[in-house]
This record gives C-alpha cells, structure tokens and sequence, in this order.
C-alpha cells in the first residue's frame, strides 16, 4: 500500500487535490511511523527553506518532532565536525 502511494508522500500537501488528501489521511491515519516520517519532512522543509542560518536553527530548535528523532539517531563521528559558521563557505 505504501509503494503505491509513494507519490502521495512525496507531494506538498498545498497541492493535493481533495481526493488525495482523504486518501494520505487514511494512509497515515493506518501507519504511524510512515506518519511520523511525513510529519519530520514537513518540518525539515520549514528549516531547509529558512531565510538564513540563523533563521534554520531557530525553527530546527523550535521543532519538537525533530529534536526528539535526532536525539535516538546515531550519527557518524568525523574528525573535523562542521558548525553552522562553516556552512557559509
């Protein structure tokens, strides 16, 4: 079900029609992880598209969703970490 559905994720929820938004309702309605993973792209979207750095880390902070999913994500360590600063160039 959710193979067949993959556009319906993918999509903006702006630019669903009516029939597909009762459908991506009933679709996560029935999976909450797949839930929980559309809710993370929906906020990862706001800070992606944050007007500057600064602005990012504000709605990052900001967001519940992503603060507890990160917080059990397991990430690889690098020798030279990358901060904020070093985003600019």
């Amino acid at each position: 079900m959710v193979k067949q559905s993959r556009w319906l994720l993918l999509r903006n929820r702006e630019n669903l029609k009516e029939e597909h938004a009762v459908r991506l309702q009933e679709l996560l309605a029935a999976n909450q992880p797949l839930a929980t993973v559309y809710v993370l792209k929906d906020a990862l979207k706001e800070v992606w598209y944050a007007p500057s750095v600064r602005e990012g880390w504000r709605r990052y902070n900001a967001l519940p969703a992503i603060s507890s999913f990160m917080s059990g994500a397991s990430w690889p360590v690098h020798d030279s970490p990358c901060t904020p600063a070093c985003w600019r160039g």
